[in-house]
């Protein structure tokens, strides 16, 4: 027959189950909502629950924009350094570039004067090979006419030009010397002209180059300029987004205190968050649930210790207590004592640690799911209520929140109700079926 005890467990959440899932009109937000306001505080809620959340995201975008702007005018420092060095650095090209072109074209005047005169002596030179004929002709014809006479004048002269013959005629110019002679002539007219005369590579080069340095040392001056503005920009920016990160901050926390306003709880009073009854609700079912290897008085006397404590826990999450979150507390400590211990009278410990364990993981996964959904507003299934009301989390959650926010009042009355049953066959439940001293159940 012992089998069969587990089955107290279930009566009386079945019952609650159904009652709330089919013969009422309760809602999970009926735990933070007086009923007689319902209709309009619970769109106040909604509305606000929506600010609330986008306000938190706000504020973490300014927060992160905040972060971005300082990490942008950080590297900005260095980029308008690196921008002054490179107009500098541009100013002393541009100049270079200015003064090699006046010398260029100094170099160039010069060339073209050295060229003019290279020109003029090889065409001189090259010239005598090709009057040396005519040079030989004209000494034959005046010694043809110094023939004859005697004077010591003529006989002077006349060996002059005897010496004079046969200079020229030994005088011939190499072809391969006449040849270096004119590119000699060519090449030093080259060098002149590439110096001096528009037109050529290297003249046009060096305007191009000195035109082009000029140019970018205009713009780098504008660069210079225009980072000097932005990094002046990026400071503003900075600290505007310092303003925008403070003003979403404040509208944050606005928004808390309009949802704290709205008739959702006693006037004045914080909200007792669901989600901070979800956690606060799983470690006294814990607690309760290791409390059920004392004995039957023993663990009662611990499973109030314990509720004094979550009710003290939650004071300080939420500055919110009153003699029914306490006594919420005390019974969901309660209740998951109660579950183990029956569970061990009619299994067995292992199986109820084993069990209770496994029904542990659903019912908080499911509760902390249904709660998040009604805390944002969003519509929960009635049957997806009525299994969460399956479980005894469910029922302390339910009586935590409604206490601590002044909620519809009956559905307190019934959670507390629902507790007190499993609370109650917990204690009416025998002796755990095993025998071991060190896990013993007292009667």
């Amino acid at each position: 027959m012992r089998s069969f005890l587990p089955l107290l467990l279930l009566l009386p959440v079945l019952a609650g189950s159904l009652f709330v899932s089919f013969g009422t009109d309760w809602a999970p937000a009926d735990a933070w909502v007086v009923r007689e306001d319902n209709q309009d505080s619970a769109g106040a809620r909604r509305a606000a629950g929506d600010a609330q959340a986008q306000a938190s995201l706000l504020a973490s975008g300014a927060k992160q924009l905040k972060e971005g702007t300082a990490a942008l005018q950080e590297g900005a420092q260095p980029l308008g350094q690196g921008v002054q060095e490179l107009a500098q650095g541009s100013a002393q090209l541009a100049d270079g570039l200015v003064e090699l072109q006046a010398g260029t074209g100094r170099l160039g005047e010069g060339a073209t004067r050295v060229a003019d005169g290279v020109g003029q002596a090889v065409d001189q030179i090259i010239g005598v090979n090709a009057v040396r004929g005519q040079i030989i002709e004209a000494i034959d014809s005046t010694l043809g006419d110094l023939r004859g006479k005697q004077s010591p004048e003529a006989n002077q002269l006349r060996g002059r030009l005897q010496e004079l013959k046969a200079q020229a005629e030994t005088f011939e110019l190499d072809q391969q010397l006449a040849g270096q002679l004119v590119e000699l002539k060519n090449g030093s007219r080259d060098i002149a002209n590439q110096l001096h005369v528009p037109g050529y590579a290297y003249h046009d080069g060096i305007y191009q180059a000195t035109k082009g340095a000029q140019e970018l040392r205009a713009g780098l001056q504008e660069l210079e300029a225009g980072v000097a503005e932005a990094q002046k920009g990026v400071a503003e920016l900075d600290g505007g987004a310092g303003r925008i990160s403070q003003m979403a901050q404040d509208n944050s926390r606005n928004v808390g205190n309009i949802q704290r306003v709205l008739p959702t709880a006693a006037p004045g009073e914080p909200v007792f968050d669901p989600a901070v009854t979800v956690l606060l609700s799983g470690l006294l079912l814990l607690g309760g649930a290791v409390l059920a290897r004392l004995g039957r008085w023993t663990g009662l006397a611990g499973v109030i210790g314990l509720g004094a404590a979550g009710a003290g826990v939650g004071y300080l999450l939420t500055d919110i207590i009153n003699p029914l979150s306490v006594a919420a507390c005390v019974a969901g400590a309660g209740a998951g004592w109660a579950a183990v211990r029956v569970l061990a009278a009619g299994w067995g410990r292992k199986a109820a640690v084993i069990s209770s364990g496994v029904l542990g993981v659903a019912q908080t996964g499911l509760s902390a799911w249904l709660w998040s959904e009604a805390a944002a507003g969003e519509v929960v299934h009635r049957a997806v209520m009525a299994v969460a009301n399956l479980f005894p989390m469910n029922w302390t959650v339910s009586a935590i929140t409604t206490s601590g926010n002044g909620g519809h009042a009956p559905l307190i009355w019934v959670s507390l109700g629902v507790l007190a049953a499993i609370l109650l066959a917990g204690l009416c439940a025998p002796a755990a079926r095993e025998k071991q001293p060190s896990l013993a159940i007292e009667p």
